[in-house]
C-alpha cells in the first residue's frame, strides 16, 4: 500500500530526548603500565592510523619512544587481542574462577630509526612498528582450569570466527580488549624490571559493504488495541474536553450506554529484524480502525514519541574441570537506548502506513557477537507515546532476538588495503599528547577518516 498523504506531510520539529548510551567500554585496564609521554618508553601513532574506533584491517603504525639515556639491548612490541572472564566462587566469593583466552598475538622486534622525525620529543629515540587488525580470531582456545571449552551453539569453540568488539562489563567480570604492549630490554637496569607500556585500542568489527542487501525486512509486533471517545454533540472536537486514550487488555468493552461516540482501533508496529551499527533504521506504524460508533470519521491519532530500548543478554562461561558440568555459566542483562525521539505537538499523524526513518545506531553499540567464553544478543522494547483527543498514553511492545549487525566498511576487499597508507601520515609521527587530545572526539582534524570512523 502506498504511503498516505498524511504520512508524507512535513514532519514536526524534533525535541531533545536523552539517549541512554551503552556503558560497555573502559580504557583503564592497565593503570600501572599507562602510556604517557613522561615514562621511560611510550607509544605514539602516525596521523593516518589514529582512530577513536578501529575495525578489521585498520592500519596501526607508529613509533615506540625510548629514553635516550637507556642502554637498549632491544625493543619489542606485541599486538594482542584477548578475552577475560571472571566468576566468583560460590563458596568463597573472595576467590574467582578466571578464563583468559588469546584471540591473536603478533610480535615484532623493532629497529631504531636512524634519523628521528621532527616531532620526536627531545632526549628520545624512535623505534618503528606497524600492524594490521586481523579479520578473524586467529588463536585456537587454550586449556582453562584443566579443561577445554565445550562445543555449544551459544558460544564459539574454534578459531576463524569474527573478532568480538571491545567490551568491558561489571568491573572487568567480562573484558574483550585489544592493545599494544611495548617493552624495552636494557643492558643494565638497577632495582627495577624492564620498562613496559600498554596502550589500548577500541575495536568494533565490520563487514564489507559489497553485496549487502539495501533493504531490511520489517517484523510485525503484536498489535496494540485502544479505544478513543468523544462527545457526539460537539461540532468542533478540538474545543471540547476529551477522554483519555484507554488501554484495552481483554478486547472491546461492551454495555456502555452513554451518548459518547467511540472508535476502537488496532495500532501495529513493524520494526526491523536487525539493525546495523552506524547505519539508520526505520519502523512502520499502521492504524487500523476496527469499530466505530457515532463518528463519521475516526479521530486522528498522533505519535508524540518513540523509544527503542535494547535489552542486551550477556552469556559467559568458564571451563572448570572440578565443576560437575566441567564449566560454570552465568547470564545477565544490560539496558540502554538504540534511539529515543520526541516530537512537538501535535506530533506525527498515524495513518494506515506511516514510515519513520533516520534512527541511527551509534557506533559504540556492540554488535551481536559470540566468542569462546562470551555471547551477546538482544531483545528490543519499543515505547510509543500516543496522543489522541489531546490526551497522551504510553504503550510498550517487545520484540525478541533482534540482531545488531556489525558496521560496514567500503568495498569488498577482505585483506589489508593494497598499497601504502596515505602519504600525509606515512612518515610523520605525532607525540602521544597530541594523539590523546583527539581520542574519543567525533571527528579527527587534518584527516579524511573512513566512513566507519566516529
Amino acid at each position: 500500500m502506498a504511503t498516505s498523504l498524511a504520512s508524507q506531510a512535513p514532519r514536526p520539529r524534533q525535541l531533545y530526548s536523552y539517549v541512554a548510551q551503552p556503558q560497555l567500554y573502559s580504557d583503564h585496564h592497565h593503570p600501572d603500565r599507562q602510556n604517557t609521554p613522561e615514562g621511560p618508553i611510550s607509544i605514539a601513532f602516525t596521523r593516518a592510523s589514529r582512530r577513536s574506533i578501529h575495525t578489521n584491517n585498520d592500519f596501526i603504525k607508529g613509533v615506540v619512544h625510548v629514553n635516550a639515556r637507556l642502554q637498549v639491548k632491544h625493543v619489542t612490541i606485541k599486538f594482542i587481542g584477548k578475552t577475560t572472564c571472571r566468576i566468583s566462587n560460590d563458596r568463597n566469593p573472595a576467590n574467582q574462577h578466571i578464563a583468559e583466552t588469546e584471540l591473536f598475538c603478533r610480535e615484532q622486534v623493532l629497529s631504531r630509526k636512524p634519523i628521528p622525525s621532527a616531532s620526536c620529543p627531545p632526549s628520545r629515540v624512535e623505534y618503528l612498528f606497524e600492524f594490521w587488525f586481523p579479520e578473524t580470531v586467529e588463536a585456537a582456545p587454550q586449556i582453562q582450569n584443566n579443561t577445554n571449552f565445550k562445543p555449544d551453539s551459544t558460544f564459539e569453540h574454534e578459531s576463524g570466527h569474527m573478532l568480538p568488539p571491545s567490551f568491558w562489563w561489571n568491573e572487568s567480570a567480562i573484558c574483550n580488549e585489544y592493545f599494544l604492549r611495548a617493552e624495552c630490554v636494557a643492558e643494565a637496569i638497577s632495582f627495577t624490571l624492564n620498562p613496559v607500556v600498554v596502550h589500548q585500542l577500541r575495536f568494533s568489527p565490520s563487514v564489507p559493504e559489497h553485496g549487502l542487501s539495501a533493504s531490511t525486512p520489517l517484523l510485525r509486533a503484536p498489535p496494540l488495541r485502544f479505544e478513543r471517545k468523544s462527545s457526539s454533540q460537539s461540532a468542533v472536537p478540538a474545543k471540547e474536553r476529551r477522554a483519555s486514550l484507554r488501554w484495552l487488555t481483554t478486547g472491546l468493552r461492551g454495555g456502555d450506554k452513554s451518548e459518547d461516540t467511540s472508535c476502537s482501533s488496532l495500532l501495529v508496529l513493524s520494526a526491523p529484524s536487525h539493525y546495523r551499527v552506524g547505519a539508520s533504521g526505520r519502523v512502520k506504524l499502521s492504524l487500523q480502525a476496527t469499530l466505530s460508533e457515532g463518528l463519521d470519521q475516526p479521530l486522528p491519532v498522533y505519535l508524540r514519541g518513540i523509544r527503542a530500548q535494547a535489552v542486551a543478554h550477556i552469556h559467559y562461561r568458564i571451563p572448570l574441570a572440578s565443576s560437575p558440568e566441567e564449566e560454570i555459566r552465568k547470564e545477565n542483562i544490560e539496558k540502554f537506548d538504540l534511539f529515543n525521539q520526541r516530537y512537538v505537538k501535535p506530533g506525527i499523524e498515524i495513518t494506515q502506513e506511516t514510515m519513520l526513518d533516520g534512527f541511527e545506531i551509534n557506533k559504540i553499540v556492540p554488535p551481536t557477537f559470540k566468542t569462546y567464553g562470551v555471547a551477546f544478543g538482544y531483545d528490543v522494547k519499543y515505547n510509543l507515546l500516543i496522543d489522541c483527543a489531546g490526551k497522551e498514553s504510553e504503550h510498550e511492545v517487545e520484540m525478541k532476538n533482534i540482531v545488531i549487525q556489525p558496521m560496514t566498511r567500503p568495498g569488498g576487499h577482505l585483506g589489508p588495503p593494497e598499497g601504502p597508507p596515505p602519504a600525509n601520515g606515512s612518515e610523520e609521527s605525532f607525540a602521544l599528547a597530541y594523539m590523546m587530545q583527539y581520542a574519543g572526539e567525533a571527528e579527527l582534524t587534518n584527516d579524511e577518516p573512513p566512513p566507519y570512523d566516529r
